[in-house]
């Protein structure tokens, strides 16, 4: 562990801090290249978003908070050593504490070997912001925006157009309602015009990529929230250098959700990862994982739905590898596998759409872990470089409940050597009971069908995170069985049956 180092730096009226952070080894590593790190300083939360690499480094952006009780969320920047150990983590506190938050996939290098990124400032009016930091950790430009018309003021996405300024992608709420907003600025930061762009719905953005011929093409999407019937579908924008709209597209498919990353392709097409809602009764929404692939005219060629539904479940980045394949990463879950339920994931798939391969790993082998990896890179040996989170707040009691969490692994997604041969990092397959529910969704009863009678060991209903909410049996033989779903507010539901021999059966359902 490092020695603990600080240094105020009054930047705009805010204070720097550095830290010293504690390394948890969380998995075995087959060299000291490849390997899956939890990190945490003795704080309740921390959460790594973004990810690069850049010279003898690996650097990092997240979430942490000040230690102190009421808790509040402070942005934090952290470099890495390539061995996964700690060099230095730099968290934003100030003498207002105010909570900080920065969003995943906005950390980008600028063209003076720096880096800039974004997100805001949670007050008695949010303020959205800009920060552009140098490899040491120096803040060399910081600048703040707000709109006292609106409460939700939130930076996004940041791009430098170099040598000219910035282009800022901001969430802005007016009565009520999500707009588009995009703010040209110098280099300085300081504001040259502004975009506001919206559907009929809510318009939220949430990523920007710059294109080929010069634009660049903001992810978001047009949604109504709340209520049953939910939808949303993916908006796409095409602006100029001055946040000038050139064309959209809007999905006819109301069950398609934001771009959480974007790729343009070589033939000038587009490969984006979006979240597919799965279902949506009782107010209640599951989505799982897509990968679309579109054409310059926005024409869809394919897209892949994968993973088992969930709230969470997506691929979070994508990025192209040099043999002219791809790979993304994400999370989802793994019922009926580990006791931990969200695993981390990435798969390699090719220009078509093949999947060339799939790996699923938690962050950590503990019951109710939720593992997500939300930002990857590729690295010039062909590595996959990645971060994200282990939340443990299913696990009442425990501190931290939140780990940052970095895994490099080698270009098949092993961390383990010869993964790929002998299938160390995929789940192993339980062998099966068929179990039913019946009616699903449920009212005030349902039934519990198993096809093959025999002697069960056990059988509970877990919510959706994992968490056992009602035992239904022990150590009977029996076919069917009556579930009283009446203590059992609308939401999704597993039921999770084990018999004598050790074979589980696992389905959901929903109690309306």
């Amino acid at each position: 562990m490092n020695a603990l180092k600080h240094f105020n730096q009054n930047v705009a009226g805010v204070k720097y801090l550095i830290i010293g952070l504690l390394l948890i080894l969380s998995a075995q590593t087959a060299n000291a290249q490849h390997f899956s790190n939890l990190y945490y300083d003795r704080r309740p939360s921390m959460l790594f978003g973004s990810i690069k690499s850049y010279g003898e480094n690996y650097y990092v952006t997240g979430v942490t908070d000040n230690k102190n009780t009421p808790y509040y969320e402070k942005a934090l920047f952290g470099r890495i050593r390539l061995d996964g150990s700690v060099d230095s983590i730099y968290s934003i506190v100030d003498s207002n504490k105010r909570n900080y938050a920065l969003f995943d996939n906005n950390l980008r290098r600028t063209a003076d070997g720096n880096f800039i990124t974004c997100g805001f400032i949670d007050d008695s009016l949010e303020r959205a912001f800009i920060m552009k930091i140098d490899t040491a950790g120096n803040i060399l430009l910081w600048h703040e925006y707000t709109d006292t018309a609106t409460r939700f003021f939130q930076a996004m996405d940041v791009l430098e157009i170099p040598g000219q300024g910035y282009m800022l992608l901001i969430n802005a709420n007016y009565n009520s309602k999500a707009y588009v907003l995009v703010y040209r600025t110098d280099t300085l930061g300081d504001t040259i015009n502004q975009n506001l762009k919206h559907q009929s719905g809510n318009t939220v953005p949430w990523i920007m990529s710059r294109m080929l011929n010069g634009h660049y093409m903001i992810g978001s999407a047009n949604s109504k929230q709340g209520n049953t019937p939910f939808w949303t579908q993916t908006w796409l924008i095409e602006i100029d250098s001055s946040g000038n709209t050139e064309r959209s597209w809007l999905d006819a498919d109301a069950h398609t959700g934001w771009p959480l990353s974007m790729l343009q392709t070589s033939d000038s097409g587009w490969i984006i990862t979006r979240q597919r809602m799965d279902f949506d009764v009782a107010d209640f929404q599951q989505f799982k994982a897509s990968v679309l692939k579109m054409d310059k005219n926005f024409n869809r060629q394919w897209e892949l739905v994968l993973g088992d539904s969930s709230d969470a479940t997506g691929f979070y980045d994508v990025q192209a590898l040099p043999d002219g394949n791809f790979v993304a990463c994400g999370t989802t879950p793994t019922w009926g596998y580990d006791s931990a339920y969200y695993w981390g994931w990435l798969i390699k798939f090719d220009s078509s759409g093949n999947v060339i391969w799939d790996r699923k790993f938690p962050g950590m082998a503990r019951y109710g872990a939720e593992s997500n990896l939300s930002s990857l890179e590729v690295l010039p040996n062909g590595d996959l470089l990645a971060c994200g989170q282990v939340d443990l707040t299913v696990d009442i009691g425990i501190t931290p409940i939140q780990y940052g969490w970095i895994v490099r692994t080698d270009s098949l997604g092993c961390v383990l050597e010869n993964c790929f041969l002998t299938d160390l990092q995929e789940p192993k397959p339980i062998k099966s009971l068929n179990i039913k529910i019946y009616p699903n969704p449920a009212g005030n009863e349902c039934l519990l069908k198993i096809d093959e009678p025999r002697q069960m060991q056990s059988a509970s209903i877990f919510d959706n995170v994992g968490r056992e909410v009602m035992p239904l049996f022990n150590n009977q033989q029996l076919s069917i069985f009556n579930i009283n779903c009446n203590p059992l507010s609308p939401d999704l539901y597993f039921v999770r049956v084990v018999n004598s021999d050790g074979e589980v059966g696992i389905v959901k359902f929903v109690k309306q």
